[in-house]
Protein backbone atom coordinates (compact mmCIF):
# COMPACT_ATOMS: atom_id res chain seq x y z
CA UNK A 1 0.00 0.00 0.00
CA UNK A 2 1.03 3.60 -0.61
CA UNK A 3 1.97 6.38 1.79
CA UNK A 4 -0.07 9.48 1.02
CA UNK A 5 0.01 13.02 2.37
CA UNK A 6 -3.16 15.07 1.86
CA UNK A 7 -2.88 18.85 2.09
CA UNK A 8 -6.13 20.36 3.35
CA UNK A 9 -8.82 18.96 5.65
CA UNK A 10 -11.95 20.54 4.21
CA UNK A 11 -14.73 18.52 2.58
CA UNK A 12 -12.56 17.21 -0.24
CA UNK A 13 -9.32 16.72 1.67
CA UNK A 14 -10.79 15.09 4.75
CA UNK A 15 -13.17 12.79 2.89
CA UNK A 16 -10.48 11.81 0.38
CA UNK A 17 -7.90 11.14 3.09
CA UNK A 18 -10.23 9.09 5.26
CA UNK A 19 -11.56 7.07 2.33
CA UNK A 20 -8.10 6.37 0.93
CA UNK A 21 -7.13 5.08 4.37
CA UNK A 22 -10.24 2.89 4.28
CA UNK A 23 -8.97 1.33 1.04
CA UNK A 24 -5.77 0.33 2.83
CA UNK A 25 -3.31 3.17 2.22
CA UNK A 26 -1.42 4.98 4.97
CA UNK A 27 -2.60 8.59 4.97
CA UNK A 28 -1.55 11.72 6.82
CA UNK A 29 -3.82 14.75 6.49
CA UNK A 30 -2.07 18.10 6.87
CA UNK A 31 -3.63 21.43 7.77
CA UNK A 32 -2.18 24.68 9.15
CA UNK A 33 -5.20 25.13 11.45
CA UNK A 34 -3.94 23.91 14.82
CA UNK A 35 -7.41 23.76 16.39
CA UNK A 36 -8.83 21.72 13.54
CA UNK A 37 -5.97 19.21 13.65
CA UNK A 38 -6.26 18.91 17.43
CA UNK A 39 -9.99 18.23 17.06
CA UNK A 40 -9.39 15.62 14.36
CA UNK A 41 -6.80 13.86 16.49
CA UNK A 42 -9.47 13.76 19.19
CA UNK A 43 -11.83 12.23 16.59
CA UNK A 44 -14.05 15.29 16.43
CA UNK A 45 -15.17 15.89 12.84
CA UNK A 46 -15.54 19.59 11.88
CA UNK A 47 -18.08 18.92 9.13
CA UNK A 48 -21.37 17.05 9.01
CA UNK A 49 -21.00 14.14 6.60
CA UNK A 50 -22.71 10.78 6.95
CA UNK A 51 -20.33 7.94 7.77
CA UNK A 52 -17.23 10.13 8.04
CA UNK A 53 -16.84 10.02 11.81
CA UNK A 54 -17.06 6.24 11.96
CA UNK A 55 -14.49 5.75 9.19
CA UNK A 56 -12.16 8.31 10.76
CA UNK A 57 -12.22 6.56 14.12
CA UNK A 58 -11.81 3.14 12.51
CA UNK A 59 -8.74 4.10 10.49
CA UNK A 60 -7.09 6.01 13.34
CA UNK A 61 -7.45 2.82 15.40
CA UNK A 62 -5.92 0.78 12.56
CA UNK A 63 -3.01 3.26 12.43
CA UNK A 64 -3.70 4.01 8.77
CA UNK A 65 -4.83 7.62 9.33
CA UNK A 66 -2.99 10.46 11.04
CA UNK A 67 -3.34 14.23 11.29
CA UNK A 68 -0.58 16.81 11.52
CA UNK A 69 0.29 20.47 11.00
CA UNK A 70 3.85 19.70 9.95
CA UNK A 71 4.38 18.84 6.28
CA UNK A 72 8.09 18.15 6.65
CA UNK A 73 7.35 15.16 8.89
CA UNK A 74 5.58 13.27 6.12
CA UNK A 75 6.48 14.80 2.77
CA UNK A 76 9.62 12.85 2.06
CA UNK A 77 8.22 9.57 3.32
CA UNK A 78 5.24 9.77 0.98
CA UNK A 79 4.69 8.23 -2.43
CA UNK A 80 2.01 10.77 -3.30
CA UNK A 81 1.21 14.32 -2.21
CA UNK A 82 -2.45 15.18 -2.74
CA UNK A 83 -3.42 18.86 -2.84
CA UNK A 84 -7.02 19.34 -1.67
CA UNK A 85 -7.14 22.92 -0.43
CA UNK A 86 -9.87 25.44 -1.11
CA UNK A 87 -10.10 27.39 -4.36
CA UNK A 88 -12.78 29.99 -3.59
CA UNK A 89 -13.95 32.69 -5.94
CA UNK A 90 -11.75 35.76 -5.52
CA UNK A 91 -14.00 38.11 -7.49
CA UNK A 92 -17.72 37.38 -7.81
CA UNK A 93 -18.11 39.78 -10.71
CA UNK A 94 -15.46 38.13 -12.89
CA UNK A 95 -15.42 34.54 -11.58
CA UNK A 96 -11.68 34.74 -10.86
CA UNK A 97 -10.53 31.83 -8.71
CA UNK A 98 -8.31 32.39 -5.68
CA UNK A 99 -5.28 30.12 -6.11
CA UNK A 100 -3.36 31.43 -3.10
CA UNK A 101 -3.76 28.20 -1.12
CA UNK A 102 -2.66 26.13 -4.11
CA UNK A 103 0.39 28.33 -4.66
CA UNK A 104 1.35 28.11 -0.99
CA UNK A 105 1.23 24.32 -1.17
CA UNK A 106 3.41 24.25 -4.28
CA UNK A 107 5.97 26.56 -2.66
CA UNK A 108 6.12 24.40 0.47
CA UNK A 109 6.50 21.20 -1.53
CA UNK A 110 9.32 22.65 -3.61
CA UNK A 111 11.10 24.01 -0.53
CA UNK A 112 10.94 20.83 1.54
CA UNK A 113 11.24 18.12 -1.11
CA UNK A 114 14.22 15.75 -0.98
CA UNK A 115 13.04 13.00 -3.35
CA UNK A 116 11.03 12.42 -6.52
CA UNK A 117 7.29 12.68 -5.89
CA UNK A 118 3.85 12.46 -7.49
CA UNK A 119 1.66 15.52 -6.88
CA UNK A 120 -2.06 14.92 -7.35
CA UNK A 121 -4.31 17.98 -7.52
CA UNK A 122 -7.78 17.19 -6.15
CA UNK A 123 -8.79 20.83 -5.82
CA UNK A 124 -10.99 22.28 -8.54
CA UNK A 125 -8.73 24.61 -10.51
CA UNK A 126 -8.96 26.66 -13.73
CA UNK A 127 -7.84 24.98 -16.92
CA UNK A 128 -4.06 25.16 -17.23
CA UNK A 129 -3.37 25.35 -13.49
CA UNK A 130 -1.80 21.88 -13.25
CA UNK A 131 0.43 22.63 -16.23
CA UNK A 132 1.58 25.77 -14.42
CA UNK A 133 2.18 23.80 -11.22
CA UNK A 134 4.31 21.35 -13.22
CA UNK A 135 6.37 24.23 -14.61
CA UNK A 136 6.82 25.78 -11.16
CA UNK A 137 7.96 22.54 -9.57
CA UNK A 138 10.32 21.80 -12.46
CA UNK A 139 11.85 25.23 -11.92
CA UNK A 140 11.91 25.33 -8.11
CA UNK A 141 12.82 21.74 -7.25
CA UNK A 142 15.87 19.64 -8.00
CA UNK A 143 13.73 16.50 -7.94
CA UNK A 144 11.31 15.03 -10.44
CA UNK A 145 7.72 15.96 -9.67
CA UNK A 146 4.90 14.48 -11.73
CA UNK A 147 1.72 16.58 -11.51
CA UNK A 148 -1.61 14.85 -12.08
CA UNK A 149 -5.08 16.40 -12.22
CA UNK A 150 -7.55 14.15 -10.40
CA UNK A 151 -10.78 16.11 -9.94
CA UNK A 152 -13.32 15.01 -7.34
CA UNK A 153 -17.01 14.39 -7.95
CA UNK A 154 -18.32 14.28 -4.39
CA UNK A 155 -21.77 15.43 -3.35
CA UNK A 156 -21.96 16.97 0.09
CA UNK A 157 -24.11 14.80 2.32
CA UNK A 158 -23.14 11.66 0.40
CA UNK A 159 -19.43 12.36 -0.07
CA UNK A 160 -18.20 9.19 1.66
CA UNK A 161 -20.54 7.01 -0.40
CA UNK A 162 -19.56 8.84 -3.59
CA UNK A 163 -15.84 8.38 -2.97
CA UNK A 164 -16.23 4.69 -2.23
CA UNK A 165 -18.61 4.13 -5.17
CA UNK A 166 -17.37 6.38 -7.98
CA UNK A 167 -19.03 6.59 -11.39
CA UNK A 168 -15.61 7.22 -12.87
CA UNK A 169 -12.11 8.33 -11.89
CA UNK A 170 -10.50 11.01 -14.05
CA UNK A 171 -6.70 11.17 -14.24
CA UNK A 172 -5.01 13.94 -16.20
CA UNK A 173 -1.27 13.68 -16.72
CA UNK A 174 1.52 13.49 -19.27
CA UNK A 175 1.53 9.69 -18.97
CA UNK A 176 4.23 9.28 -16.34
CA UNK A 177 3.70 7.29 -13.13
CA UNK A 178 0.57 5.56 -14.40
CA UNK A 179 1.50 2.40 -12.49
CA UNK A 180 1.66 4.16 -9.11
CA UNK A 181 -1.59 6.05 -9.67
CA UNK A 182 -3.30 2.83 -10.67
CA UNK A 183 -2.06 1.38 -7.39
CA UNK A 184 -3.64 4.32 -5.57
CA UNK A 185 -7.03 3.37 -6.99
CA UNK A 186 -6.44 -0.39 -7.26
CA UNK A 187 -9.55 -1.22 -5.20
CA UNK A 188 -11.77 0.64 -7.63
CA UNK A 189 -10.01 -0.70 -10.72
CA UNK A 190 -10.51 -4.24 -9.43
CA UNK A 191 -14.21 -3.48 -8.94
CA UNK A 192 -14.53 -2.34 -12.54
CA UNK A 193 -14.72 1.42 -12.05
CA UNK A 194 -14.15 3.30 -15.29
CA UNK A 195 -10.80 5.11 -15.35
CA UNK A 196 -10.56 8.00 -17.78
CA UNK A 197 -7.00 8.91 -18.70
CA UNK A 198 -6.61 12.34 -20.25
CA UNK A 199 -4.23 15.27 -20.43
CA UNK A 200 -4.27 17.68 -17.50
CA UNK A 201 -6.26 20.43 -19.20
CA UNK A 202 -9.00 18.04 -20.29
CA UNK A 203 -9.25 16.60 -16.77
CA UNK A 204 -9.60 20.09 -15.30
CA UNK A 205 -12.29 20.99 -17.83
CA UNK A 206 -14.21 17.75 -17.18
CA UNK A 207 -14.83 18.92 -13.62
CA UNK A 208 -16.17 22.32 -14.66
CA UNK A 209 -18.23 20.88 -17.50
CA UNK A 210 -19.81 18.26 -15.23
CA UNK A 211 -20.96 20.79 -12.65
CA UNK A 212 -22.15 23.28 -15.24
CA UNK A 213 -24.21 20.62 -16.98
CA UNK A 214 -25.84 19.49 -13.73
CA UNK A 215 -26.55 23.10 -12.75
CA UNK A 216 -28.13 23.59 -16.16
CA UNK A 217 -30.42 20.58 -15.54
CA UNK A 218 -31.56 22.17 -12.27
CA UNK A 219 -32.33 25.44 -14.03
CA UNK A 220 -34.15 23.64 -16.84
CA UNK A 221 -36.47 21.62 -14.61
CA UNK A 222 -37.28 24.74 -12.58
CA UNK A 223 -38.39 26.49 -15.75
CA UNK A 224 -40.45 23.43 -16.70
CA UNK A 225 -42.04 23.62 -13.24
CA UNK A 226 -43.08 27.21 -13.93
CA UNK A 227 -44.63 26.13 -17.22
CA UNK A 228 -46.40 23.24 -15.48
CA UNK A 229 -47.95 25.64 -12.96
CA UNK A 230 -49.35 27.79 -15.74
CA UNK A 231 -50.80 25.01 -17.89
CA UNK A 232 -51.93 22.70 -15.09
CA UNK A 233 -49.40 19.91 -15.66
CA UNK A 234 -47.86 17.63 -12.99
CA UNK A 235 -44.15 18.41 -12.60
CA UNK A 236 -43.33 15.13 -10.84
CA UNK A 237 -44.81 13.08 -13.66
CA UNK A 238 -43.10 15.37 -16.17
CA UNK A 239 -39.74 14.78 -14.44
CA UNK A 240 -40.38 11.06 -14.43
CA UNK A 241 -41.35 11.13 -18.08
CA UNK A 242 -38.23 12.88 -19.32
CA UNK A 243 -35.88 11.39 -16.71
CA UNK A 244 -36.79 7.85 -17.79
CA UNK A 245 -35.10 8.58 -21.10
CA UNK A 246 -31.63 7.04 -20.69
CA UNK A 247 -30.16 9.86 -22.75
CA UNK A 248 -31.33 12.35 -20.11
CA UNK A 249 -31.32 10.49 -16.79
CA UNK A 250 -33.45 11.13 -13.72
CA UNK A 251 -30.93 12.87 -11.44
CA UNK A 252 -31.07 16.64 -10.87
CA UNK A 253 -34.61 16.84 -12.22
CA UNK A 254 -36.33 17.73 -8.95
CA UNK A 255 -37.71 21.28 -9.08
CA UNK A 256 -36.92 23.61 -6.23
CA UNK A 257 -35.71 27.05 -5.19
CA UNK A 258 -32.47 26.87 -7.20
CA UNK A 259 -29.01 25.41 -6.68
CA UNK A 260 -26.41 26.38 -4.10
CA UNK A 261 -23.45 24.94 -2.24
CA UNK A 262 -19.71 25.29 -2.56
CA UNK A 263 -19.37 23.88 -6.10
CA UNK A 264 -22.07 24.71 -8.63
CA UNK A 265 -22.08 28.52 -8.25
CA UNK A 266 -18.30 28.77 -8.02
CA UNK A 267 -17.54 26.38 -10.85
CA UNK A 268 -20.10 27.82 -13.26
CA UNK A 269 -18.71 31.32 -12.63
CA UNK A 270 -15.18 30.07 -13.29
CA UNK A 271 -16.34 28.45 -16.52
CA UNK A 272 -18.05 31.69 -17.57
CA UNK A 273 -14.72 33.46 -17.00
CA UNK A 274 -12.98 30.91 -19.22
CA UNK A 275 -15.62 31.45 -21.90
CA UNK A 276 -15.04 35.19 -21.71
CA UNK A 277 -11.24 34.84 -21.87
CA UNK A 278 -11.38 32.54 -24.88
CA UNK A 279 -13.99 34.77 -26.56
CA UNK A 280 -16.35 31.86 -27.10
CA UNK A 281 -20.00 32.68 -27.77
CA UNK A 282 -21.65 30.53 -25.11
CA UNK A 283 -25.12 31.77 -24.29
CA UNK A 284 -26.13 28.60 -22.48
CA UNK A 285 -23.27 28.62 -19.95
CA UNK A 286 -23.58 32.36 -19.37
CA UNK A 287 -27.30 32.04 -18.63
CA UNK A 288 -26.99 29.44 -15.83
CA UNK A 289 -26.04 31.77 -12.97
CA UNK A 290 -28.41 34.50 -14.16
CA UNK A 291 -31.31 32.03 -14.21
CA UNK A 292 -30.44 30.79 -10.72
CA UNK A 293 -30.36 34.29 -9.22
CA UNK A 294 -33.68 35.03 -10.87
CA UNK A 295 -35.01 31.82 -9.35
CA UNK A 296 -34.17 33.03 -5.83
CA UNK A 297 -35.94 36.29 -6.56
CA UNK A 298 -39.03 34.61 -8.03
CA UNK A 299 -39.46 32.31 -5.03
CA UNK A 300 -38.96 35.25 -2.65
CA UNK A 301 -41.63 37.28 -4.44
CA UNK A 302 -43.98 34.28 -4.37
CA UNK A 303 -43.52 34.10 -0.59
CA UNK A 304 -44.22 37.80 -0.18
CA UNK A 305 -47.43 37.44 -2.19
CA UNK A 306 -48.61 34.76 0.23
CA UNK A 307 -48.12 36.62 3.51
CA UNK A 308 -48.77 40.17 4.64
CA UNK A 309 -46.01 42.31 6.08
CA UNK A 310 -45.37 42.23 9.84
CA UNK A 311 -46.55 38.61 9.96
CA UNK A 312 -44.35 35.66 10.86
CA UNK A 313 -42.71 33.39 8.28
CA UNK A 314 -41.16 30.08 9.35
CA UNK A 315 -38.31 28.84 7.12
CA UNK A 316 -37.69 25.10 7.55
CA UNK A 317 -34.24 24.21 6.26
CA UNK A 318 -31.22 26.49 5.99
CA UNK A 319 -28.62 24.30 4.29
CA UNK A 320 -28.55 24.22 0.51
CA UNK A 321 -29.49 20.53 0.57
CA UNK A 322 -30.24 17.81 3.10
CA UNK A 323 -27.42 15.73 4.57
CA UNK A 324 -24.92 18.56 5.08
CA UNK A 325 -24.37 21.55 7.36
CA UNK A 326 -23.12 23.67 4.45
CA UNK A 327 -25.07 26.87 3.85
CA UNK A 328 -22.78 28.41 1.22
CA UNK A 329 -24.92 29.97 -1.52
CA UNK A 330 -27.93 28.26 0.02
CA UNK A 331 -31.25 29.20 -1.62
CA UNK A 332 -32.74 29.48 1.90
CA UNK A 333 -30.22 32.13 2.90
CA UNK A 334 -30.67 34.06 -0.35
CA UNK A 335 -34.45 34.00 0.07
CA UNK A 336 -34.22 35.15 3.70
CA UNK A 337 -31.90 38.02 2.73
CA UNK A 338 -34.36 39.09 0.02
CA UNK A 339 -37.27 39.02 2.47
CA UNK A 340 -35.33 41.08 5.01
CA UNK A 341 -34.35 43.63 2.36
CA UNK A 342 -37.75 44.01 0.70
CA UNK A 343 -40.27 43.47 3.47
CA UNK A 344 -41.04 43.68 7.17
CA UNK A 345 -41.49 40.17 8.48
CA UNK A 346 -40.64 38.23 11.58
CA UNK A 347 -38.60 35.28 10.32
CA UNK A 348 -38.21 32.14 12.41
CA UNK A 349 -35.92 29.34 11.27
CA UNK A 350 -35.22 25.67 11.87
CA UNK A 351 -32.53 23.33 10.57
CA UNK A 352 -31.33 20.08 12.18
CA UNK A 353 -27.61 20.79 11.59
CA UNK A 354 -27.10 24.11 9.79
CA UNK A 355 -28.12 26.70 12.37
CA UNK A 356 -24.66 27.53 13.75
CA UNK A 357 -23.26 28.11 10.28
CA UNK A 358 -26.28 30.24 9.39
CA UNK A 359 -25.67 32.52 12.36
CA UNK A 360 -22.36 33.55 10.78
CA UNK A 361 -24.28 34.97 7.80
CA UNK A 362 -27.53 36.25 9.28
CA UNK A 363 -26.58 36.87 12.91
CA UNK A 364 -29.63 38.06 14.87
CA UNK A 365 -31.69 39.13 11.84
CA UNK A 366 -33.80 35.99 12.27
CA UNK A 367 -34.81 33.74 15.15
CA UNK A 368 -33.33 30.25 15.47
CA UNK A 369 -35.07 27.22 16.93
CA UNK A 370 -33.99 23.66 17.69
CA UNK A 371 -37.59 22.45 17.57
CA UNK A 372 -39.48 22.54 14.26
CA UNK A 373 -42.90 23.17 15.78
CA UNK A 374 -41.65 26.01 17.98
CA UNK A 375 -40.20 27.62 14.87
CA UNK A 376 -43.66 27.42 13.28
CA UNK A 377 -45.54 28.77 16.30
CA UNK A 378 -47.48 31.89 15.37
CA UNK A 379 -46.46 31.66 11.72
CA UNK A 380 -48.75 32.82 8.92
CA UNK A 381 -46.66 30.89 6.38
CA UNK A 382 -44.37 27.88 6.66
CA UNK A 383 -41.77 27.55 3.87
CA UNK A 384 -40.21 24.12 3.44
CA UNK A 385 -36.87 25.03 1.92
CA UNK A 386 -34.66 21.95 2.40
CA UNK A 387 -35.61 18.31 1.85
CA UNK A 388 -34.77 17.08 5.38
CA UNK A 389 -36.57 13.90 6.46
CA UNK A 390 -37.98 15.72 9.49
CA UNK A 391 -39.67 18.16 7.09
CA UNK A 392 -41.15 15.28 5.09
CA UNK A 393 -42.72 13.87 8.25
CA UNK A 394 -44.37 17.00 9.67
CA UNK A 395 -47.56 16.22 11.59
CA UNK A 396 -50.37 18.33 10.08
CA UNK A 397 -52.50 18.24 13.23
CA UNK A 398 -49.62 19.28 15.45
CA UNK A 399 -48.65 22.04 13.03
CA UNK A 400 -52.25 23.24 12.80
CA UNK A 401 -52.37 23.75 16.54
CA UNK A 402 -49.41 26.16 16.59
CA UNK A 403 -49.75 28.22 13.38
CA UNK A 404 -51.62 31.49 13.06
CA UNK A 405 -52.66 30.97 9.42
CA UNK A 406 -52.56 27.56 7.74
CA UNK A 407 -50.37 28.33 4.73
CA UNK A 408 -47.51 26.14 3.48
CA UNK A 409 -45.17 26.76 0.58
CA UNK A 410 -43.41 23.46 -0.18
CA UNK A 411 -40.37 24.36 -2.27
CA UNK A 412 -39.21 20.74 -2.47
CA UNK A 413 -42.48 18.90 -3.09
CA UNK A 414 -41.90 16.53 -0.17
CA UNK A 415 -44.95 16.74 2.10
CA UNK A 416 -48.08 14.60 1.90
CA UNK A 417 -50.42 17.20 0.41
CA UNK A 418 -53.59 15.18 0.95
CA UNK A 419 -52.81 14.89 4.66
CA UNK A 420 -52.48 18.66 4.95
CA UNK A 421 -55.44 19.52 2.73
CA UNK A 422 -57.68 17.36 4.94
CA UNK A 423 -56.60 19.56 7.84
CA UNK A 424 -57.59 22.74 6.00
CA UNK A 425 -54.11 23.88 5.01
CA UNK A 426 -53.62 26.02 1.93
CA UNK A 427 -50.65 24.56 0.07
CA UNK A 428 -48.49 25.88 -2.70
CA UNK A 429 -46.07 23.48 -4.36
CA UNK A 430 -43.61 24.16 -7.16
CA UNK A 431 -44.84 22.83 -10.47
CA UNK A 432 -48.52 22.57 -9.56
CA UNK A 433 -51.49 24.89 -9.53
CA UNK A 434 -52.13 26.08 -6.00
CA UNK A 435 -53.79 23.37 -3.84
CA UNK A 436 -53.70 20.98 -6.83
Amino acid sequence: MLKITVLGTGYVGLVSGVCLAETGHHVTCIDNNNKKIAALKARKIPIYEEGLEALTTKNIDLDRLKFSTNLIDTLNESDIIMIAVGTPIADESTGTVNLNYINECVSEIAKLLSKNIIVIVKSTVPVGTCDNIQKRLDKLSNFECVVISNPEFLREGTAVYDFMNPDRIVLGSDGREKKTVNQLYSKFIEEGTKIIYADRRTAELIKYASNAFLAMKVGFINEMADISEKVGADIKKLSEGIGSDKRIGSKFLNPGPGFGGSCFPKDVKALVKLVSETKINSNIIKSIIKANIERFEKISKDIMENVQECNTIAILGLTYKAGTDDIRDSPSIEIIKYLIKHGRYKIKTYDPVGTENCKKFLSDQVEYYVDLYKACTGASLVVIATEWDVCKKIDAVKLKNVMKDLNIYDLRGIIDKEHFLKNNFKIRSIGYKQNA
